[in-house]
């Protein structure tokens, strides 16, 4: 009895990681610089162009390595750039602005 009740709680648990993991979605933008330096510190652009459903992925790091113009997450948080004309290797604060909504 014992060991079909665990056997019973591993199925379950088996399905349940199986969907989560069917559930997520990543993608992988292009790059449209390998590095950028971020008020100071040098960002690889790796880090910084996967997608992903945790929302994790939305900030402003992502927006300059990538070359988009916004992002927006589930959680409510909404990056964009401010100043298209920023140098990527010397971005300052006032170049992009996020924000939570709601």
């Amino acid at each position: 009895m014992a060991l079909q009740c665990a056997t019973i709680v591993l199925l379950f648990s088996l399905v349940f990681l199986s969907v989560q993991v069917q559930g997520s979605k990543r993608e992988v933008l292009p790059k449209v610089h390998e590095e950028i330096n971020y008020m100071g510190q040098i960002l690889d652009c790796d880090d910084f162009h996967t997608t992903d459903n945790s929302g994790t992925w939305c900030n402003c790091p992502f927006l300059f390595c990538t070359g988009s113009q916004d992002c927006s997450n589930m959680g409510g948080l909404m990056c964009g750039v401010v100043n298209n004309d920023y140098d990527y290797m010397n971005i300052q604060d006032e170049d992009c602005d996020c924000q939570y909504l709601g």
